[in-house]
């Protein structure tokens, strides 16, 4: 699959835990990125994509935030947490 930009990107989705990885195949940054976010943070990462080598995307709407260290290793990525206002000011969607 190709972004707006032409760069090659591979997605893959864990639909039961609430874990996306997009991967840039012709970016080798060594640089990560972990976005926590609503659906609206889908559109962004395609975006992204080119200043890094994978992004992963994490809704804690489907995912227990107490099990995140058994899938994310958080060791040296950059991280962005994007909610939109709804979500931000009613904080118990977040668990």
């Amino acid at each position: 699959m190709q972004d707006e930009t032409g760069t090659e990107v591979e997605t893959g989705t864990e639909v039961k835990t609430g874990i996306e990885v997009e991967t840039g195949i012709e970016v080798k940054t060594g640089r990560e990125l972990i976005i926590f976010r609503d659906s609206f943070g889908s559109s962004l990462a395609p975006l992204l994509i080119k200043g890094y080598d994978s992004i992963t995307l994490i809704d804690l709407r489907y995912m227990a935030a107490d099990i995140l260290g058994d899938y994310i290793d958080f060791k040296d990525q950059d991280v962005l947490f994007l909610y939109n206002t709804m979500i931000l000011n009613n904080s118990y969607m977040l668990k």
